[in-house]
């Protein structure tokens, strides 16, 4: 402000109004003089006294006035006279906000996607991860933007300069980047929504399968907690279970806490929403003993029903007709690994909560699960991170196309 009124050679006036009730004393008596007001001008205010009718020996004190603040020109003056802007790595020049608004239409900056984290899990602010824009309030917006790469974000220069304020800019200028320097690849958005959407794909796949076989009238939000079409609805800023997973992978510094708090995470959106009511109804409803199911949880529930599916297809069996024979034949089951890596999953999240003699090996069995390599990680579980993101994607595709197959089952 003090640059602002520095430049413009003007001074900065506070104006002012004050009203306050007073008891009529006999200095106040004399300054009315029997009048039902009083009023008088000093240099910089105006103060009036008036009486009331319906209040006795009470009056109303009015001041107007006006002041001149102090301006601290903590600066050099020098400073001031530069042109305010920034430079941008691939952009000539100094990048002034009046050259950005009118003579850079279509031309694009680069900034890393760690600009977000700041934002990220702010109530004030949204962010859009599909895109990389962000909106704060009603006051301003940063968008026209575009994720490029793992870690970058495209942004039209004239729509920056025109929808933020300068220190805005000052903060995302921080972030800039040559677009060289972008690596190749998906950001963890597009992995988030594409893993989002093969959990819902599954959710219709699944009931769908179950309707078909045992006259059921399940719908997809019976099987997990989540409204597809709410959510599409209302956009997927408003979902949050899907928020946290779609955050900022910092490919540069992330932690084994960064890492095991991700996989809790997804853990939340891929097993947290699964229903156990509905599962362990219609794992009941399948004929297996209910006192060795009763500590089963979602997951465990799930796999036992996907295994009876597995050995209805490979046997030729009736899922509907054969119940008792399946169910003994799930039971001779001893290896069944099409999910997981949802077990892996939940054994990283332990890693992350509960720290015993166990924790370094745990993480490793679990790591492997996913094709991970502990000694490849030195510290930085980024790239760990997005191969957990792929193979899960991998995962739900593998079961989503056995759910299909299991349609023709008679």
């Amino acid at each position: 402000m003090e640059r602002y009124f520095y430049l413009r050679k003007k001074r900065a006036i506070q104006v002012f109004n004050i009203q306050k009730e007073i008891y009529i004393d006999d200095e106040t008596r004399d300054l009315l003089n029997g009048k039902k007001y009083y009023q008088t001008e000093l240099q910089q205010c105006e103060i009036t006294i008036k009486t009331y009718l319906h209040k006795k020996d009470i009056a109303l004190l009015e001041i107007n006035g006006f002041q001149e603040l102090p301006l601290d020109y903590n600066f050099s003056t020098d400073d001031v006279r530069k042109p305010l802007g920034h430079y941008w790595p691939g952009i000539e020049g100094l990048v002034t906000t009046w050259r950005a608004r009118h003579e850079m239409s279509f031309e694009y900056i680069y900034v890393n996607d760690k600009v977000l984290q700041k934002y990220e899990n702010d109530e004030d602010h949204e962010v859009y991860p599909q895109s990389g824009s962000v909106a704060y309030r009603n006051q301003w917006s940063v968008n026209h933007c575009e994720r490029i790469g793992k870690n970058g974000i495209k942004i039209e220069i004239k729509k920056l300069y025109e929808g933020v304020r300068l220190d805005v800019i000052d903060y995302w200028n921080q972030y800039s980047m040559h677009p060289d320097d972008i690596i190749e690849g998906e950001n963890i958005a597009v992995k988030a929504e594409r893993l989002t959407r093969k959990y819902f794909l599954f959710s219709k796949l699944f009931s769908s399968l179950l309707n078909q076989h045992f006259d059921s009238c399940l719908t997809p939000t019976d099987i997990i907690s989540l409204n597809e079409e709410e959510i599409n609805y209302r956009g997927w800023t408003d979902f949050p279970e899907y928020e946290p997973i779609s955050y900022v992978v910092d490919l540069d510094a992330f932690s084994k806490n960064d890492f095991t708090s991700r996989c809790t995470s997804i853990l939340m959106l891929l097993v947290e929403s699964l229903s156990q009511k509905s599962l362990r109804k219609m794992v009941d409803s399948l004929g297996f003993p209910k006192d060795e199911t009763k500590d089963f949880r979602s997951l465990k529930l799930l796999e036992l029903i996907l295994k009876y599916f597995c050995i209805a297809a490979q046997s030729g069996l009736s899922p509907d007709k054969d119940r008792a024979a399946i169910v003994e034949r799930v039971k001779e089951i001893r290896e069944f690994t099409l999910l997981s890596l949802l077990f892996a999953l939940n054994d990283i999240r332990q890693v992350g909560v509960h720290q015993t003699k166990e924790t370094k090996t745990k993480l490793q069995n679990a790591l492997e699960w996913f094709s991970i390599h502990p000694n490849e990680i030195s510290g930085n579980y980024a790239d760990a991170c997005f191969q957990v993101y792929d193979r899960l994607i991998d995962m739900f595709s593998e079961v989503n196309s056995l759910l299909s197959s299991f349609y023709e089952l008679e």
